[in-house]
């Protein structure tokens, strides 16, 4: 089961997002495809000297932020309601 952690840090199934909360987190998965994301690799707060931050924009951050589940759940339903 595909799981969604809120900005407050609590993970729901993302088949319990309601259709506003996907399209809001899908549009938020685009802008920051746009924007890049920054990802730590190592541990900065133990002082690892292995430590790097990476930049990643595009496809890498929708890869990694999991839009096609989110789409894709989208996508189950509106085809569920068009088939009822």
């Amino acid at each position: 089961m595909d799981m969604h952690r809120t900005r407050d840090g609590k993970l729901i199934p993302i088949s319990q997002m309601t259709d506003a909360h996907l399209r809001n987190t899908i549009a938020l998965i685009e802008r920051k495809a746009e924007e890049g994301i920054e990802l730590v690799t190592g541990d900065m707060f133990d002082g690892d000297p292995e430590c790097e931050i990476d930049e990643i924009f595009g496809d890498d951050v929708r890869r990694y932020m999991g839009h096609a589940v989110y789409v894709a759940e989208l996508k189950r339903r509106k085809y569920e309601k068009e088939n009822k």
